[in-house]
């Protein structure tokens, strides 16, 4: 059976975000591919690990022929994922076996599709946070051992209500066109960000 209207829209809001990312990814390809797409996510008969297994043998199968990415290309996807909530660049170079590294929490979670889950749910903020105002900057260490001088990182900051900030620095591991690990730590201690000029 082919849901439609309200009963479609109720099996779309009860998809988890990996499912969602998929879909817009499809939706970014040939009309054909929107159209097998659509078949595969309103059939009721599916549960929805067949919907994903579905969506992944479709977008696998039509590969789209991707611009090489640089790191620096790289750093900007993750800036617009974590900054505009745009997942589907980030599912499109991020390696399938990804790690996402939370240092301070001593936490690892692996696999695209759990790091995928674990960004668009929780996201870096702690879970007091309810601010949805943030912003991503592009820098390079200056100062501080723990980040790695000289190299690129990203400076997640989440602006809160009465003022005050929670930062955090991501790091992003980038060989062979993708990313295999992203690494996010609390900063403290001596640490200094530039620009570039």
């Amino acid at each position: 059976m082919r849901l439609s209207g309200d009963a479609y829209s109720k099996r779309l809001e009860s998809f988890s975000p990996f499912t969602l990312v998929l879909i817009t990814a499809v939706d970014s390809m040939s009309r054909e591919c929107v159209y097998k797409g659509l078949d595969i996510t309103t059939d009721s008969n599916l549960t929805e690990e067949q919907v994903i297994e579905k969506l992944l043998e479709l977008i696998n199968s039509n590969p789209k022929a991707l611009n090489p990415v640089s790191y620096g290309d790289a750093l900007e996807i993750v800036c617009d994922a974590l900054e505009q909530r745009y997942y589907t660049s980030l599912y499109r170079i991020l390696d399938s076996s990804v790690s996402l590294t939370l240092v301070d929490e001593d936490k690892r979670i692996y696999g695209i599709r759990d790091v995928i889950n674990f960004l668009v749910q929780k996201g870096l903020a702690h879970d007091y946070l309810t601010t949805e105002d943030k912003t991503c900057d592009i820098l390079t260490v200056a100062e501080g051992e723990r980040y790695g001088v000289g190299e690129k990182c990203i400076l997640l900051t989440y602006h809160l209500k009465n003022g005050e900030r929670e930062n955090h620095i991501i790091k992003v591991h980038f060989a062979n066109g993708v990313i295999n690990e992203l690494e996010a730590f609390r900063p403290y201690g001596p640490l200094r960000l530039v620009a570039e000029e």
